[in-house]
């Protein structure tokens, strides 16, 4: 089975008033038939955002090879805002998993608040949070709300104080990463109410199914999200469609 390449969101937001077989010209095309352009809109500054993140990361050799060895990556984009950690949206973030260095769609996550430890204020900054295990892993795949902290139950571990057994997945459950200054902007993690973005995952992929997009198997798939999946440290993804030949109905 093979996903549709979507390139442009004009087409998507028109194709949200009209019928499927309305196209006399291309009748095996179909397209999610309720597109919120303004879901549309911030779906697709999350997955730039986020691969702008990861294409800084990936010149630091310590941060790609822990990349490399992760179950999955979580990068939040924009961690919070202003000076107030009780207030507001704190934004969303994206998991990509991993199977033996072949990435997964992007999943969209909220958050519902968070810190970075008492001294510091979280500003906006990116924050990458690197999955090394199975058992941190299964906390994002449940479909319930969660929340993850330093304290005891998944042990965290700052980017910075990493050991060689944390970067080879045989040590904390999560390394994080913060754009955030302070030494301790990583150590004392909380993030709150991670839920997974029903709403933004069905406009991108025509599907609310968590295992579909982790499995690369969503209804359709568009070209922001292909440039992220190009950036992760990788081989070749060679499931990726070629988004200049037609666009393909699974079946």
């Amino acid at each position: 089975m093979r996903r549709f390449a979507i390139a442009e969101a004009v087409f998507l937001v028109v194709s949200a008033i009209t019928p499927c077989w309305a196209s006399s010209s291309e009748p095996d095309i179909q397209i999610p038939n309720a597109v919120d352009p303004m879901q549309w809109n911030d779906a697709q500054a999350i997955l730039s955002k986020t691969s702008a993140v990861i294409a800084r990361f990936k010149s630091e050799p310590k941060m790609a090879a822990l990349a490399r060895q992760a179950r999955g990556i979580f990068v939040v984009p924009q961690f919070g805002h202003g000076t107030s950690p009780t207030t507001g949206s704190w934004g969303s973030g994206v998991l990509l998993a991993s199977d033996h260095g072949q990435w997964s769609d992007p999943v969209f996550f909220t958050l519902g608040g968070g810190s970075l430890g008492p001294h510091v204020t979280a500003n906006g900054g990116a924050l990458i949070l690197f999955v090394m295990t199975d058992r941190a892993m299964a906390r994002f795949k449940k479909l319930s709300n969660w929340s993850l902290s330093s304290a005891p139950g998944t042990a965290i571990v700052s980017y910075s104080a990493a050991t060689p057994q944390d970067l080879s997945g045989h040590g904390s459950d999560i390394v994080a990463w913060s754009a955030a200054g302070g030494a301790n902007a990583d150590t004392e993690l909380n993030i709150t109410d991670i839920g997974f973005d029903t709403a933004l995952n069905s406009t991108v992929y025509g599907t609310p199914d968590l295992r579909s997009i982790l499995a690369n198997q969503a209804p359709y798939i568009n070209q922001t999200v292909i440039n992220l999946r190009r950036e992760m440290p990788s081989t070749a993804i060679a499931t990726t469609p070629n988004v200049q030949d037609p666009p393909l109905r699974r079946g």
